[in-house]
């Protein structure tokens, strides 16, 4: 689209004044000013290029439903309810940062019927609001995901999940390059710009999992997730025959976590973790290492903390350094996240990135209580 072209020219302009605008104390003031309007520019473009990629967690297993459809019941215990929520760039656009909640709720079905397998159902939502036009994504999704275990001993299990999601994405306040007169903005002027307010289009998703329990030492994890199998019309443009294309492409996940307990009595473990994710033409990838001291073990009793690190890059360009922090108390998990921007826009930000709290909580029926049933699993 012509407009996202325009944004890029003048977001090359204000760098360029920037750059010279610093040099004289006098031009300080413009200098915040540029700062502050390359951030937003970024922001407007980043709005309307996010039409064609998904947001994305750092801590990304809190929200399984966006992770991978079969990770949906995919835990020791009945039923799971799991929230988070993500700020970005809120302390340098004000309203205009970036904001998204989401949440998961899912449980078993059949408890005890199905010799060691596991059924489940969940339903998740997110919304996701971006930058100073207000662009929204909000999705609700409904998966149904069933845990085959096998071995002698149950040590291992084979998970696969089935997705479908309704999306709506809008558009409240979009303003455009030609609508800057030189020194701010002026929404009074035409963009020249024919949109709708908002979309809404269906999903299809799919995912496998695989978890391995070796000798109660160590415990694999590994995923595959697609997403937008459908790959609906996301655009918000009309053209002369309908609205133009921007047909939201697949999105491939591959996800992999390996939790080594280091002493005989599994106090201390130390999980690495890597996750990819790819989304033509764009691809993430987010390695991490998580060192968790266990107080108690046990689903029931299970007391822990748990501090890390991840690294986000897209390709080859740096994004975000992240650590991570995890206390659990029995069955409720709560994580803070912050992400502390190392990209082309740190300039702006002053490395300020981005802030998630995430509060799960895994609850287990009477019935699953007297069978003491335990399938391996990732600690969640």
């Amino acid at each position: 689209m012509h407009f996202l072209k325009n944004f890029l020219v003048e977001l090359k302009t204000f760098h360029k004044f920037e750059s010279h605008s610093i040099t004289n104390p006098d031009s300080m003031r413009l200098f915040t000013f540029s700062s502050k309007f390359t951030l937003l520019v970024a922001a407007i473009v980043a709005t309307f290029s996010a039409t064609a990629q998904d947001l994305h967690f750092s801590q990304y297993d809190v929200q399984s439903s966006l992770l991978n459809p079969s990770l949906v019941g995919n835990y020791d215990g009945s039923y799971r309810i799991s929230t988070i929520f993500r700020s970005q760039w809120a302390s340098a656009l004000g309203s205009a940062g970036y904001q998204t909640v989401g949440a998961d709720v899912d449980f078993c079905l059949l408890e005890g019927y199905l010799k060691g397998d596991k059924l489940a159902i969940g339903v998740g939502f997110f919304n996701d609001r971006s930058g100073a036009a207000q662009f929204t994504n909000t999705s609700a999704n409904l998966t149904l995901a069933y845990h085959k275990q096998l071995g002698k001993d149950g040590n291992n299990r084979l998970s696969v999940g089935l997705q479908g999601a309704f999306l709506q994405t809008t558009c409240d306040n979009p303003t455009f390059a030609d609508q800057f007169n030189g020194f701010n903005e002026t929404p009074s002027l035409s963009s020249r710009e024919d949109l709708i307010h908002g979309v809404y289009r269906f999903d299809f998703n799919a995912g496998l999992y695989w978890k391995s329990n070796f000798k109660d030492r160590v415990k694999l994890g590994l995923g595959l997730g697609a997403y937008h199998l459908t790959q609906p019309n996301q655009s918000l443009v009309v053209a002369q025959n309908g609205l133009s294309t921007a047909v939201l492409p697949r999105r491939y996940d591959a996800d992999l976590s390996l939790e080594i307990f280091l002493d005989r009595d599994k106090k201390w473990s130390l999980t690495p973790d890597f996750l990819y994710m790819y989304q033509e033409p764009f691809s993430e990838y987010l390695p991490g290492v998580s060192a968790t001291y266990y107080f108690n073990t046990g689903f029931r009793n299970n007391n822990s903390i748990s501090v890390g690190l991840r690294y986000r890059s897209g390709g080859s360009t740096p994004d975000a350094v992240i650590p991570m922090c995890n206390v659990q108390f029995r069955n409720v998990k709560l994580g803070f996240s912050y992400d502390a921007n190392i990209s082309g826009l740190s300039t702006s930000t002053t490395n300020r990135g981005a802030f998630e709290l995430s509060l799960a909580y895994i609850g287990e029926t009477i019935k699953s209580y007297k069978d003491s049933k335990s399938l391996p699993s990732r600690r969640f």
